[in-house]
Formats: C-alpha cells, sequence, structure tokens
C-alpha cells in the first residue's frame, strides 16, 4: 500500500456514513479515497457489513434504529449502549 497523500502532523481526518443508505458507488469512491489520502472512513449500519481490508476503514454495528442518530466521541453513541466494532484487525 503506498503512503498516503496527506501530511502526518495534520489531524486525522474521520467521515461517518450511514451505510445502509449511503449507495455501493459512493462508498467504493469513499473507499478509495480513504486508502489514497489516509482519512477515517466509518460505516455504521445496523448490521454486519463487508468492508476492504484497509487501515483506514471499518464498519461499526448498531442497534436497530441507532445508525440514524447522531454519533459522538469517535463513534460512541450518545446514550452510551448499542455500538459494536466489526473492523477488521
Amino acid at each position: 500500500m503506498s503512503e498516503p497523500l496527506r501530511s502526518r502532523s495534520a489531524p486525522p481526518l474521520q467521515i461517518w456514513i450511514d451505510a445502509e443508505a449511503c449507495p455501493a458507488v459512493i462508498k467504493d469512491i469513499l473507499y478509495r479515497a480513504a486508502d489514497r489520502v489516509g482519512l477515517h472512513l466509518i460505516l455504521v449500519a445496523n448490521k454486519a457489513l463487508p468492508t476492504p481490508a484497509s487501515p483506514w476503514i471499518r464498519a461499526i454495528q448498531v442497534a436497530r434504529g441507532l445508525e440514524n442518530r447522531h454519533t459522538e466521541n469517535h463513534g460512541e453513541h450518545e446514550s452510551g449502549v448499542g455500538l459494536r466494532n466489526t473492523a477488521r484487525e
């Protein structure tokens, strides 16, 4: 894998996506962009999602209905419950 274009001194960028509402073609574009520029892509859904093997991409499974609510504190839902990290290690 090539080195990301983004400077290492810049703060990490993150894009959070409601993965079930996002069209597949857009997710494919975002997967490539995440790897190319080194930004964190977090996909949120109420079911397990297949994602490309990448240190920049992860999927979070939430309880039904929580994927439509705002998240804060790097993936912890405001209620503090319902999140399950399904990222590949």
